[in-house]
């Protein structure tokens, strides 16, 4: 899946591209330093997520957060969310890897 939607978005840039350069530049420049922007806070969530994995027990997180939880959890994980303002691009990435993890 993950090919066909890369494949999909270089065809769709070059399109763009032959389109109008200028315009598919710029849009480039601009989504670079969105990029930019995003990256520190980015790594920083992610560097924590490790230490959290890495530090807490798998057991623990998942009595916490897991299925057997129960609405307990999903009032836990709201209420860590809202604090950390994680974004939605971090935070599915991290929520997939703490499935992984257990």
């Amino acid at each position: 899946m993950n090919i066909i939607l890369y494949s999909l978005a270089i065809i769709l840039l070059a399109a763009s591209y032959l389109k109008d350069k200028s315009k598919t530049k710029k849009a480039l420049k601009k989504a670079w330093k969105s990029f930019e922007n995003i990256l520190p806070e980015l790594l920083v969530i992610m560097l924590l997520i490790g230490v959290l994995l890495a530090v807490v027990d798998h057991d623990l997180i998942s009595s916490l957060l897991g299925e057997s939880s129960g609405w307990f959890g999903v009032i836990l994980a709201s209420i860590i969310g809202a604090i950390t303002l994680i974004p939605g691009f971090v935070a599915f990435p991290t929520a997939a890897l703490l499935l992984k993890g257990g």
